[in-house]
């Protein structure tokens, strides 16, 4: 990529929709991988624009767009921002397709001689399908959802890719195209992501996998610290019971990630061990109907949604954790997966998406049918009537981390910048 004659820079504008203070694993791991790149790479400058408030200083330039003004106001500022700083910079990263990368595909189609990298993580035009105009559930039933609308069983995202939909969903499949085939290399994070970004038309020659990483967040002395740390020290700083079953999910809370499945599996399992809690780590769309139905199923008493939490308060859910559940229709390629392997709780994932990339069935975790709750409650009964299950899980996943390490993500990374 275009490089400074004099200075021998390489400058780089990173835009984002997310990023510190904002919770998650891919904020954090912008940060982590921003700063490791410029210790490697001095000659490297690099900006970042995002939305929030002004607050903590950073090794680089971070420019923010308030989130407190309106909608319309919010985009139109992030545009001319993007525009002003691209001038001094000879590459965009978007690291989303939301405001991000739609600013920067406005950009590039204004100065197409600046350079155009997109990261693709996940389809907001299926997420869209999904929101307004499918609500499944295992059966197959029609369901009911606001103002009494029917919804029918959605299509997923591989069908998606290839059948015609209604006016706005097609402009935003076509949109989305747009974007992705006006940058210079799309980074996936996944084999599946690949191959959706390949159905969609993109080069396969100018697409880059680079595997999402969480090593950087422990260091080998907090991750032995918190192993050799007993489940009862967390139990009590949680206020939980030594001999009750903890179950945890973790994920934003919107229909295709499938937490309402869960929550029926509770009342049969209830009956069969009595202390049994399930924990729903995030916040979302569904909240208030996640919290309607567990007042419903009269679940008040053991299943919680905790909102939104510090990571450091999400790993000690973890660590308290007698299985991890991850019930999603589609997954790009899953941190919070990659936080529960790192920990070692024995984890039961939907089939789909990045979810097969992390875990083998039965080697190190079990994988069950979206949404079918006999295979996710046979899989949880599996693991709590065997013990020995956990360690050897545990095992088999720190073995499989070794694919996605942090150092990989750093140099394929400066790799493509450079």
């Amino acid at each position: 990529m275009l490089k400074n004659n004099i200075f021998n820079e390489v400058k780089v504008l990173i835009t984002t929709g997310i990023f510190p203070p904002d919770i998650g694993g891919p904020a954090t791991q912008l940060d982590y991988l921003i700063k490791e790149v410029l210790i490697r790479k001095p000659s490297f400058k690099i900006n970042v624009l995002t939305f929030g408030e002004k607050g903590a200083d950073y090794p680089y330039d971070v420019y923010k767009i308030s989130k407190k003004i309106p909608k319309i106001l919010k985009s139109f500022s992030y545009l001319m921002k993007t525009f002003i700083l691209i001038l001094q910079n000879d590459t965009i990263y978007a690291w989303d397709l939301y405001t991000a990368g739609f600013s920067s595909y406005l950009i590039k189609k204004i100065i197409p001689r600046k350079k155009l990298v997109i990261r693709f993580v996940g389809d907001s035009a299926w997420e869209y399908y999904f929101n307004k105009f499918s609500i499944s559930n295992p059966e197959g039933e029609q369901v009911s959802r606001g103002a009494g609308f029917q919804f029918s069983i959605p299509d997923d995202i591989l069908k998606f890719q290839e059948k015609k939909y209604g006016f706005k969903i097609e402009f935003k499949k076509w949109l989305r195209k747009k974007m992705l085939m006006s940058a210079d290399i799309v980074v996936v994070p996944s084999e599946f992501m690949k191959s959706i970004a390949l159905k969609i038309g993109f080069s396969e020659n100018k697409i880059r996998l680079i595997y999402n990483s969480v090593d950087f967040l422990f260091d080998e002395k907090e991750i032995n610290e918190f192993e050799n740390t007993s489940n009862t020290f967390y139990k009590k700083e949680l206020g939980f019971k030594e001999d009750a079953i903890y179950l945890v999910s973790a994920s934003r809370l919107v229909p295709w990630k499938g937490q309402s499945a869960l929550i029926e599996t509770m009342p049969d399992l209830i009956k069969k061990y009595g202390d049994i809690f399930l924990f729903i780590i995030g916040d979302g769309l569904e909240f208030n109907n996640l919290k309607f139905q567990i007042s419903n199923l009269k679940l008040e008493n053991n299943v919680f949604l905790t909102g939104r939490l510090s990571h450091g308060k999400v790993f000690e859910y973890f660590k308290c954790a007698d299985v991890f559940i991850l019930n999603t229709f589609y997954e790009g390629l899953s941190h919070t997966l990659l936080e529960a392997m790192k920990i070692g709780i024995p984890i039961i994932a939907s089939r789909a998406g990045g979810n097969m990339e992390l875990i083998e069935d039965g080697e190190n975790g079990f994988l069950v049918e979206y949404n079918n709750k006999q295979e996710i409650t046979n899989a949880i009964l599996k693991i709590i009537q065997n013990p020995g299950l956990k360690e050897r899980f545990a095992a088999r996943s720190k073995q499989k981390l070794n694919q996605f390490n942090f150092n990989d993500l750093v140099n394929k990374t400066i790799e493509i910048l450079k």
